[in-house]
Parts: C-alpha cells; structure tokens; sequence
C-alpha cells in the first residue's frame, strides 16, 4: 500500500476507536479504560466544536498518522542496500520496522503504563500493518524470509501457488486501488466520528 492508502486507513482505524472502545473496555485494565475514556472526551469535544479539545484531538490524531507513517522509515535505509544494477527492497523493506511483534510490544507497553499516546502511535502502526497484509506480507517477529512460509503473515501467504511476477503485479494493482479508495476512506471516517456518535 502507498501513503494515501496508509493514511487514510489510519484514518478510519483513529475515527472508529470510540466505537470499538465501547467493546474492549471490558478487557483492558480500568486505569488504562479510563485514560481511554479521557481522551474519548475529546472525541465529543471535537464534535461539538470546544476549541481545547479540538487541539487535543488533533494531537492524538497526527500522532496516529505519525504511527502509520512510522514503518515506511526503513525506506530511508535505502541508500545502504540498493545497487543500481540489482534491486534489494526485500532486505530492508517490510522487516524491523514492520514487525508485528514490536507493533503489540509497543501497544503491550502502552496498555502497561497507561500511556494512551503511545497507545494512538500504536494504533497508526497498527493499521500500517493492516494495509501491508492485505497487499503482501508483514513479518510476524522482527525478520521474516520471503520464501518461508511461518515466518511473515499476509495475504501473500495464501498465494503461493500463483507465480511471483503475477502476484507482484496483482499486489501493485491492490495498492493503487487503495489508494483510489483514500477519499471514501476519509468520508467513511467522517461518517463515523459525526453520524455514529
């Protein structure tokens, strides 16, 4: 998935939290439930247009889309793998940084010390991680070999019996529709933070 798709996505995963708030509240220890609950409030106060909650809220909201954008840094790294004449993306890209395992370590932690910002930063990684297993793979610890059929996690998985170059380009032509999909995203976001509430 390219970054519209990334954000957009992060989008509707930080405007259907107070919806799936009402569901997990049960399972998460009550301090961190009411930390939660806190910033539920500026979901209402951004709503309802009170200034001070709208800066909150959109605090909560960049540093959803700063989780989301977050995995894509390894592509800074780029300058040390890539050679002009061979492509080497599969050894930096979607590896550490798109673990699964450090995304709920990070959430673990968040959940631990009642630190709802790093829980939102989470939350951005979160549907990062999303976006990538609906378009490839995501490794499930902090490596994941291509070729090896437990270690990553995605709907490239469940492909193998098509060969590699039809996939690449089916997996290319699911990034770019969701990158067509960004605006109705966002106005399903919309939909859920006023329409839902």
């Amino acid at each position: 998935m390219n970054f519209k798709g990334h954000m957009a996505t992060a989008t509707v995963f930080f405007a259907g939290f107070p919806h799936a708030m009402r569901h997990i509240e049960e399972k998460i220890p009550e301090s961190f439930a009411q930390s939660l609950r806190g910033f539920e409030d500026f979901y209402d106060g951004f709503v309802t247009g009170d200034p001070s909650a709208f800066l909150s809220f959109l605090l909560l909201f960049l540093i959803t889309l700063a989780g989301a954008y977050f995995p894509d840094l390894d592509l800074k790294l780029a300058f040390l793998f890539d050679d002009p004449k061979k492509r080497k993306r599969y050894l930096y890209h979607r590896q550490t940084t798109h673990s699964l395992l450090l995304c709920l370590a990070a959430a673990g932690i968040a959940v631990k010390t009642n630190n709802p910002y790093l829980f939102f930063f989470s939350l951005g990684w979160a549907s990062h991680l999303f976006g990538d297993m609906l378009t490839g793979s995501v490794p499930i610890l902090l490596w994941g070999k291509g070729y090896s059929p437990f270690s990553r996690v995605g709907i490239d998985r469940f492909l193998y019996f098509i060969d590699w170059r039809k996939r690449s380009a089916m997996f290319s032509g699911m990034a770019a529709l969701f990158d067509f999909l960004a605006v109705p995203m966002v106005l399903f976001a919309l939909y859920l933070l006023w329409i839902l509430r």
